[in-house]
């Protein structure tokens, strides 16, 4: 029986601790990449350029009236600017509350209500709730995601707070099997030690490139798919949407060599490759089909080599 190696254990580190850790040994490395049409080039951001924002707009949280502690809901779309917005809220020891973009308003706004947060970074999608959310919860300041790079502050760019492994990273809501939605606290700990568990199975290199779909305000997600390679000094490549097609070009593009996936995400890409079938010449689809059938009964009797070689093309593209 083949046994698992088991890597050196890791140092568990406060999330900020661990990402400065990270950019200052791999400043150069590229941390984030997106582009937001189809074949445009990728838009990165090194590990020296996301330090230096994280600390700026840190401090500019800091001088909004944000204390260690305080609550921070971040709600958007994948993009480089949501790890931007979740670090720097850690950077000053606030706590990150990450909200389903999928939810309907009055959802986020009960949401908002129960946890009085002190600030609410949003996307452009969602910056028409900020107004409304300042309603209900006294003194809420608003924050753009995407104006974050053009926060500025006259202090000096501040260190990250002296963050305890026991304090509260992040409250997760939802609603569990039944009822209103209920807030589940973690602390770094609880994140970190997960992290630091995963890099003793699975042999992760700065040169590895992460490409995130998942939503990221999933703990899944931005356990496994963000802070991890954060962690490390990898690359997060983010696709531009969930739409299958997008998903397949980003990812042949991205040249990513780790993706955290889900089921549903699996079946997302297959539908992309048989819609591209669907919609190929009839010989082509005739050529498909036989070859499925074929790989199918070498694979009876093979190792799985029959499907590997006959569809290399489809297999390259999924």
């Amino acid at each position: 029986m083949k046994t698992q190696t088991v890597l050196p254990q890791r140092e568990i580190l406060s999330i900020p601790a661990a990402f400065a850790r990270a950019a200052s040994t791999h400043p150069e490395n590229v941390a984030l990449r997106m582009r937001r049409i189809a074949g445009a080039e990728f838009s990165e951001i090194s590990y020296g350029e996301l330090l230096d924002a994280v600390t700026r707009i840190a401090t500019a949280f800091k001088g909004l009236g944000l204390q260690n502690g305080d609550r921070v809901v971040l709600v958007g779309e994948n993009s480089p600017e949501w790890p931007m917005s979740y670090l720097a809220v850690q950077w000053a020891g606030g706590t990150v509350l990450p909200l389903d973009a999928k939810l309907t308003p009055d959802e986020r706004s009960n949401i908002i209500r129960h946890a009085e947060p002190k600030l609410m970074i949003a996307s452009s999608s969602f910056e028409d709730e900020i107004e409304s959310a300042q309603e209900h919860v006294k003194g809420l300041v608003g924050v753009p995601m995407n104006r974050l790079g053009q926060m500025s502050t006259e202090s000096e760019p501040m260190t990250h707070t002296d963050t305890d492994l026991e304090d509260l990273a992040v409250i997760i809501y939802t609603s569990g099997t039944t009822g209103s939605p209920k807030g589940v606290m973690l602390s770094h700990k609880n994140i970190s030690s997960n992290i630091a568990a995963a890099l003793q199975v699975i042999d992760i290199e700065p040169q590895d490139n992460f490409f995130s779909v998942l939503p990221l305000h999933h703990v899944f997600e931005a356990t496994a798919g963000m802070l991890l390679p954060l962690t490390v000094g990898a690359t997060i490549t983010y696709s531009r949407s969930l739409k299958p097609n997008e998903i397949r070009e980003d990812l042949e593009a991205s040249q990513a060599t780790l993706l955290v996936a889900v089921p549903l995400l699996l079946e997302k890409v297959l539908k992309g490759i048989h819609r591209g079938v669907k919609n190929a010449p009839l010989v082509r689809r005739a050529l498909f089909h036989s070859l499925s059938g074929t790989s199918r009964l070498i694979d009876t009797v093979g190792s799985g080599a029959g499907a590997r070689k006959l569809l290399k093309s489809v297999r390259n593209k999924a």
